[in-house]
């Protein structure tokens, strides 16, 4: 981004360069895009513009008036109309998202159980303690929580692969038989030498599963195993966890999008959830990071989404922070970090979409390609003083 700020410097054409940046290295497989601007803007009018042109929209105008704001300051007198131009174009983005919240309402209410279990990291990862682990979480479960109430609990809340005869897994079917009630939870799973980091809805009457789609390299799994055999021996004995297929999980007729971990933090993936799903619902296990800033920016991240797609986004997370988000980004409940803790939410399912979810993220495209031209023609223009150089 320096190399090309210095030949860009107007408002407009860094702006989209910055938000191009953040959309390439969040595509693909390996794409990962915490930490874009956008996110600090989850609690702010600013935000709301995540509605029409999501959140790397919102970076560019983060950016792009930030940069006009010092260039008046300052008196740069070749961006003076640029900038002003600039603001009168982020204050009618502005506007329009403040003027035309996402509904609240029209779906079907229904009230949610999160679970948050507080396991210490070490402790999960200790096989000799997840009888220990197993009962505190069942613990936790409301005794009587009514007909068709839907119990959330988080990645990998039963800590080992899933086996119908375990004891957790037991409990779950048995509850959600005698009080009809729902229950979304983390496992693992195995199926033909392949391990899936999975959240399964259990019903009355059905089992169904989601896979992690997009593992995190590098920390479920190791890219490139075969070809990478100087890799230290625990790293090659640790088995892969598999990518699964996008699919969405049924409760009572209405399809609820799923991710698991960082997934929350893919806004490519989060807009194919919702184009079909009418609430979206997040599994993580942040006791990887306590004591750092990371649990606390995972959760606006997951508001984000929420203004993005005009949904209510629920997030569960091991250690906190749990919660639920309304379509405006307004928290409903909120578990605090590091603390044993279960809250009943209200949330509906609805089918209307943001502008975003229908054409708005066209915009990612759209600075990504503008984006890549502008770097293929600095790299050309380079290329040739280079050559006028040698030629002299």
């Amino acid at each position: 981004f320096g190399w090309l700020f210095a030949r860009y410097k107007g408002p407009f054409l860094a702006a989209l360069i910055w938000a191009g940046l953040e959309v390439l290295r969040s595509v693909g497989s390996w794409g990962f895009s915490w930490g874009a601007l956008g996110y600090s803007q989850a609690n702010s009018p600013l935000g709301k513009v995540a509605s029409l042109i999501g959140v790397f929209g919102v970076s560019f105008l983060v950016f792009g008036i930030s940069l006009a704001f010092y260039y008046l300051w300052r008196r740069k007198i070749d961006f003076l109309e640029e900038s002003i131009i600039f603001l009168c174009l982020a204050g009618i983005l502005i506007f329009f998202g403040l003027v035309s919240p996402a509904s609240l309402g029209k779906g079907k209410k229904v009230e949610v159980f999160l679970i948050q279990p507080n396991i210490p990291q070490t402790v999960k990862l200790n096989s000799a303690l997840w009888d220990g682990v197993e009962k505190k979480t069942l613990s936790l479960l409301p005794a009587e929580p009514g007909r068709g109430k839907l119990i959330v609990l988080p990645e990998t809340a039963y800590p080992d692969c899933y086996r119908s005869e375990s004891n957790f897994f037991k409990k779950l079917r048995e509850t959600s038989l005698r009080t009809r009630t729902l229950f979304l939870t983390g496992a693992f799973y195995e199926e033909k030498g392949k391990l899936f980091n999975s959240v399964f809805l259990i019903s009355p009457s059905s089992l169904e599963r989601y896979d992690k789609v997009h593992p995190v390299p590098f920390g479920e799994y190791l890219p490139w195993r075969p070809y990478l055999k100087w890799a230290p021996s625990h790293f090659k004995k640790y088995k892969d966890i598999s990518a699964g297929s996008l699919r969405l999980l049924r409760y009572d007729g209405n399809l609820l999008g799923i991710g698991v971990c960082f997934e929350s933090a893919n806004p490519f993936l989060a807009r194919k959830m919702a184009a079909e799903g009418e609430a979206l619902f997040y599994f993580t296990n942040d006791a990887w990071f306590d004591g750092t800033p990371l649990p606390l920016q995972h959760f606006e991240i997951t508001r984000m989404r929420a203004l993005e797609t005009g949904l209510y986004v629920v997030q569960v997370a091991n250690t906190g922070v749990s919660g639920a988000v309304d379509p405006r980004g307004k928290v409903l409940a909120s578990l605090p970090l590091q603390k044993e803790a279960v809250s009943r939410v209200e949330v509906y399912l609805k089918k209307e979409k943001s502008f975003f979810v229908k054409v708005g993220y066209l915009f990612n495209y759209l600075v990504l390609v503008l984006t890549l031209f502008v770097i293929a023609y600095s790299l050309k223009s380079r290329a040739f003083t280079i050559s006028r150089l040698r030629a002299l």
